[in-house]
């Protein structure tokens, strides 16, 4: 119906602005020094700091994670629905 669809499309900014708050193209360069880091032969010289390195990582990869999860979530489900109105077929609505 069209009130799912306003429904998922203001989910949807949500989401998008959920993204600027995590600032995915900053996550995804501190991802990418992170990566380069870990190659680097003398990482676990000092094992605290590479554990800590490890740690932060596996932290920026799971913010990046969780938002595209939700990116994707919301347009699957708003195509989904689209589909659904399109093709007149109210079960989908129903999910």
């Amino acid at each position: 119906s069209a009130e799912t669809r306003s429904l998922l499309q203001d989910l949807k900014r949500r989401v998008d602005a959920l993204g600027g708050i995590f600032d995915v193209p900053q996550l995804e360069r501190e991802l990418e020094e992170l990566d380069q880091l870990a190659s680097d032969p003398n990482f676990w010289n000092d094992q605290a700091k590479a554990q800590t390195q490890l740690r932060k990582r596996a932290e920026v990869q799971g913010k990046l994670t969780l938002v595209g999860g939700l990116e994707r979530e919301v347009n699957d489900a708003l195509e989904l629905t689209e589909l659904g109105i399109a093709e007149g077929d109210e079960s989908v609505l129903a999910e």
